[in-house]
C-alpha cells in the first residue's frame, strides 16, 4: 500500500508483513528515503496527516500506531481494539482521528462495524485520545476529504448482490466532522457499490469514486443532487487523485494481463468526460496510485512496486522542449501534452507550427462562412501574431470565395439583402473572386423580382459578361426583367429580343416563354410596364416551386 501526504512532501509505503518505508519528496530534483522499519505484521492501512508530519498505521489485529516522520523514532502504539481495525485516517489537520473497526476476514462479516472518531493532538500522543462519536457502519471502505472536513463510508455488498446491481441507494454515507452531532450530519449519495477508492477535491466541490475500472465524478456544486460523470472505455482505471490546488484531476489505468501500457491520464479540473486528457506512459504493470506533488509534479506508482514522477508544469515542459528543439509544438503534440488548454507558441522565438496556422485559418474561414464577419476573421489571425506567417492576399481570396458561396446560399433561401451584401464584400476583398455566370444570373433574376432590381443591376451585367456566347440569350432574359423594373424599357426590349432569338434557335424548349416575351416587347415599345403585381407574384411562385 502507498500513501502520499496531502501536502505532497511525504510518500509512505507498507506491506502486510510489517515493512514500512517513508520517502521525503520535498526536494524538487530528488527523492530521499528517510526512514524504514520492520515491525508488527498485519498492517491494514497507513494514513498521513493533513500537514504531512504524522503517519497513522492500522493493524487488522487491533493495534493503532503513530509515527512522526520528521522525528524518526519507532512508531508509538496509541490504542488496541479487540475487534481489529480496517482503516485509520487523519482529519481536520490532524486534530481528529477516524478509526474503522472490524477485520478484513470474510469469516467476520456478521461482526458489528463502527466508525470511531477521536479528538486527538498528535504532539501529545496516546494521552490526548478522546472518543467523541461511535457510528454503526456496514462493511466497507473509509475515505477522508482533502480539507479534513468530510469522511465518506462506502458500503460493500456481497458478490451475490454484485451480479444484479451496479448502482445502489445509500451506497455512500458522508459525515461532516465539523458538525456538533457528527452522526446526525450523515448524508447519503447514490453511487456504485463495492467502491475501491474515493477522493474529494481540495474545495470539497467534487467527489470521484472508483468502481470496477470506471470512475464516477460528482460536482461541482452540490454533489449530493448531481448525476455523476462516468469515465470508462478501453482503459480500466485503477487509481485517481485531485490536485490540491484545484487545477487537475488524474487517473491511472492498466490491465492485469499487461496487454496495454499502464497510463496516467491528466485532465483540467472541469474537463473529465468532456475532452481528451494528457497521457503519460508508466510501464506494463497496472497503476496502483497517483498523487500530486509540490513543484508541478505528478507521482504514479504501479503494482510492480515501481514509481515515476512526471512534470506537469507547462512552463517547465515548454522550457525544456525549446532548449532542444528547432520548431514549435504541433497542434497534435500540444493536445497530447496539455489537453484542452489553449494552444500557444511554445517557443516564441521560433515560427508558429504550420498545423497551428492551418487551424487558425480554418477557424477564420468558418467564422466567415457562418457569420460573414470578415473583420473578426482577420482579428483571429492578427491577435495570434500570425501577420508575418500568413499571406494576406491568399487569405483574402479564400475569404472572398467563402462569401461568394454564402451569397449563393442566401439566394437559394430567398434572403436577398444578405445575398447582395455577401457578394459585395467578396468583390471588395478580391475583384477576381470565382463567380459563375449561373449564380450571378440567379441573383439578377431573383433579386429583381424580390424588389432589389437597382442593387442587382451590376450583377446582371457581370453575369452577361461571364456567360459564354451560346448562353448569353438565356442570361439576357433575367437582365431584361431587371431593366423593366428599373424603368429602362429600351434596354429591356433589346434583351428580350435577344432572348426571343435565342429561343428561336431551340424550337420547342422556350416557345411559351418566347411568345410571352414578345407580348411584353410590344407593351414596352408602347411605353407600358408588362410586369404588374400579378405577374411578379406569378414569377415568384415559379421560383419558389423550383427552389422548394
Amino acid at each position: 500500500m502507498v500513501e502520499i501526504g496531502p501536502n505532497g512532501h511525504w510518500l509512505a509505503a507498507a506491506n502486510y508483513y510489517g515493512q514500512l518505508y517513508f520517502w521525503d519528496l520535498s526536494a524538487s530534483d530528488e527523492v530521499h528515503l528517510a526512514h524504514s522499519f520492520k515491525g508488527e505484521e498485519g498492517i491494514a492501512s497507513i494514513s498521513l496527516s493533513m500537514q504531512g508530519a504524522w503517519a497513522a498505521i492500522a493493524y487488522n489485529r487491533g493495534a493503532l500506531k503513530l509515527f512522526n516522520m520528521e522525528g524518526g523514532r519507532q512508531p508509538e502504539t496509541l490504542l488496541r481494539m479487540k475487534d481489529g481495525i480496517e482503516r485509520a485516517v487523519f482529519a481536520d489537520n490532524g486534530r481528529i482521528l477516524v478509526v474503522k473497526t472490524g477485520t478484513t476476514s470474510r469469516r467476520t462479516e456478521s461482526l458489528d462495524h463502527y466508525l470511531v472518531i477521536f479528538a486527538f493532538a498528535p504532539n501529545e500522543g496516546a494521552d490526548s485520545l478522546r472518543e467523541i462519536a461511535r457510528i454503526p457502519a456496514a462493511r466497507g471502505e473509509l475515505f477522508i476529504s482533502e480539507s479534513g472536513r468530510f469522511i465518506a463510508h462506502a458500503t460493500h455488498e456481497s458478490k451475490r448482490h454484485l451480479r444484479h446491481r451496479v448502482l445502489a441507494d445509500d451506497a455512500l454515507s458522508i459525515y461532516d466532522l465539523s458538525a456538533k452531532d457528527i452522526a446526525g450530519s450523515r448524508q447519503t449519495l447514490d453511487g456504485p457499490i463495492a467502491i475501491s477508492d474515493l477522493v474529494f477535491s481540495a474545495d470539497d466541490e467534487r467527489i470521484a469514486a472508483l468502481n470496477d475500472g470506471k470512475i464516477y465524478i460528482w460536482g461541482p456544486g452540490d454533489w449530493r443532487d448531481a448525476e455523476p460523470v462516468v469515465l470508462s472505455g478501453s482503459e480500466s482505471f485503477s487509481a485517481m487523485a485531485f490536485d490540491p490546488k484545484g487545477r487537475y484531476f488524474a487517473a491511472g489505468s492498466g490491465t492485469i494481463d499487461r496487454k496495454k501500457d499502464a497510463m496516467v491520464h491528466l485532465w483540467g479540473i472541469s474537463e473529465p468526460g468532456r475532452s481528451e486528457p494528457r497521457r503519460f506512459t508508466l510501464g506494463q504493470e497496472m497503476v496502483s496510485s497517483v498523487a500530486f506533488l509540490s513543484g508541478g509534479r505528478l507521482f504514479a506508482g504501479d503494482y510492480g512496486q515501481r514509481f515515476r514522477i512526471f512534470s506537469i508544469d507547462p512552463a517547465r515542459i515548454v522550457e525544456a522542449g525549446c532548449s532542444a528543439s528547432t520548431r514549435n509544438l504541433s497542434l497534435e503534440e500540444w493536445r497530447a501534452n496539455f489537453g484542452a488548454q489553449a494552444y500557444r507558441s511554445s517557443c516564441p522565438q521560433l515560427p508558429p507550427h504550420p498545423s497551428y496556422v492551418k487551424e487558425l485559418v480554418a477557424q477564420a474561414l468558418e467564422l466567415v462562412r457562418v457569420e460573414g464577419d470578415v473583420g473578426r476573421a482577420f482579428a483571429i489571425l492578427d491577435q495570434n501574431d500570425l501577420k508575418a506567417h500568413v499571406e494576406r492576399t491568399d487569405v483574402s481570396k479564400r475569404f472572398a470565395d467563402v462569401l461568394a458561396k454564402r451569397s449563393a446560399d442566401f439566394v437559394n433561401s430567398l434572403q436577398i439583402d444578405p445575398a447582395i451584401q455577401s457578394l459585395d464584400d467578396a468583390l471588395a476583398l478580391n475583384a477576381e473572386v470565382s463567380l459563375s455566370y449561373k449564380r450571378l444570373n440567379d441573383l439578377c433574376h431573383i433579386g429583381a423580382i424580390y424588389g432589389e432590381a437597382d442593387r442587382v443591376s451590376g450583377y446582371c451585367d457581370l453575369a452577361m459578361a461571364k456567360a459564354p456566347q451560346r448562353e448569353q440569350g438565356r442570361v439576357a432574359d433575367a437582365r431584361a426583367i431587371a431593366r423593366t423594373l428599373r424603368g429602362d424599357y429600351q434596354g429591356a426590349v433589346q434583351d428580350f429580343e435577344r432572348f426571343i432569338a435565342f429561343a428561336g434557335q431551340r424550337p420547342g424548349r422556350f416557345a411559351d416563354r418566347a411568345r410571352q416575351r414578345q407580348q411584353w416587347v410590344e407593351r414596352l415599345k408602347a411605353g407600358q410596364n408588362p410586369l404588374d403585381e400579378q405577374e411578379i407574384f406569378r414569377m415568384r411562385e415559379q421560383v419558389r416551386a423550383v427552389l422548394f
